[in-house]
This record gives structure tokens, C-alpha cells and sequence, in this order.
């Protein structure tokens, strides 16, 4: 085989520490948003995270500059992958009637937290102050602001009985996450994994029966 020519070696030169420092810094978000949201911020331990990496504990500070930049980047990477995997639910679901987009919403709910199990578990866990702030004013009080507009257009449906907004919001991704959350006890009473399709499909039926009942037909 012949070797590089110049202006391949100037290529791959020029290439291959980009690829390393994207491929270290997506090792680095993705043990940092396990380590992150099974430890919390402060338990969290920079060295565990590049472990997991599979890097040293000086390459956080290298390509992130401190343990608080680099949540950020992994709540951003938890967040966005959220955002799309949601805003494409609503555009797909744009044309159908209220009842059938909230259902369609809440099946994809259901099969994100199922995806993505570390997802509620970064948000319930203690981040540092003032990056919290960030993560409520960037990330969660707009996903309250889209569940608000939903419930809004199911106002007909859900009648006047219907549990206060913000304890629905609450109640709904609590719900929607559980098994997920408990994964290992709701294997061994149930002998099955929730993570398996036809659990996942269960639990979503399960949920849209509890938080969409059937109108009232008497």
C-alpha cells in the first residue's frame, strides 16, 4: 500500500485531532450526563467521569474548563436531544384533532423517558445554583409553556375537575418516567423488563387511560 502523499498527511493531520477532540468530548458528555443524574452535581466526580470516558481526569478541564462547564454541555446534550425528539412529535401530530395528538404525545413521551432513562433522573438531580436558573429559564419553564398549550386545547375533554396545571405537569412526567426510574424493582416483582416494547407500549396505553379518560358519554 502507498504511504500518504503530502497532501494527504496535511489532510489527515489537519483532520484527525478535530475527530479526537469531538470523539473526547462526546465521551465526556455522555458519562458526565450518567454521572451527573446518578450523583447529582456535587457527587459527581470529574475523575469517574473521564474514567468512564475512558480519559484522564485533566482532559474535563481541557476540553470543557471546569466540572460546571461540562453539565452544562451534558444537560444541553439531554435537552436537545429531548427538544427534537418532541418538536418532531408536534409537527408530525399538527394535523390531528386535540384528543389524538395528546395521545400521540404521550405514547412518545413514553418512549423517550423509556430511551432515555437518565433523562429525568439529570433534571431531578442537584445541579449547581445558579446553572439551575439556566436549566428552568432555558430548558423547563418552555416545556411548561408547550404543556400548557396542549392542556388548553383539551380543556373540553378534561372538564372542570381537571388537577391544577403545574401539579398535572408534575404528575404527568413522574407517571411517565416511574418504571424507568425503578427499572430494577419493577423487574424483579414483575419478572419482565419495562424497558421491553410491549411493556413500553403498556405503560403508554396505561398513561393516556389515567390522564385521557374517555368523555363522559351519560
Amino acid at each position: 500500500m502507498a504511504p500518504p502523499s503530502d497532501g494527504d498527511r496535511t489532510a489527515t493531520t489537519r483532520v484527525r485531532p478535530e475527530e479526537r477532540t469531538l470523539r473526547a468530548r462526546h465521551h465526556l458528555i455522555a458519562a458526565g450526563m450518567h454521572e451527573f443524574a446518578a450523583q447529582g452535581f456535587d457527587g459527581a466526580s470529574t475523575r469517574a467521569i473521564a474514567t468512564k470516558a475512558g480519559l484522564c481526569k485533566a482532559a474535563v478541564d481541557y476540553h470543557f474548563g471546569s466540572k460546571q462547564d461540562l453539565w452544562r454541555a451534558a444537560a444541553e446534550k439531554v435537552f436537545g436531544e429531548f427538544h427534537t425528539t418532541f418538536g418532531t412529535a408536534l409537527e408530525m401530530s399538527a394535523a390531528l384533532d386535540p384528543r389524538a395528538r395528546a395521545e400521540a404525545l404521550v405514547t412518545e413521551a413514553v418512549v423517550f423517558f423509556a430511551k432515555h432513562p437518565e433523562f429525568h433522573r439529570f433534571v431531578t438531580a442537584k445541579g449547581p445554583g445558579h446553572q439551575m436558573e439556566w436549566l428552568i429559564e432555558t430548558h423547563i419553564s418552555p416545556l411548561h409553556g408547550v404543556f400548557d398549550a396542549l392542556i388548553s386545547d383539551l380543556d373540553e375533554d378534561l372538564g372542570e375537575d381537571a388537577p391544577d396545571r403545574s401539579h398535572l405537569f408534575y404528575m404527568f412526567i413522574g407517571a411517565a418516567s416511574a418504571p424507568y426510574e425503578m427499572a430494577t424493582e419493577f423487574q424483579s416483582v414483575y419478572d419482565t423488563s419495562p424497558f421491553d416494547a410491549d411493556e413500553v407500549t403498556k405503560h403508554a396505553q396505561s398513561m393516556i387511560r389515567t390522564f385521557l379518560p374517555p368523555k363522559d358519554r351519560s
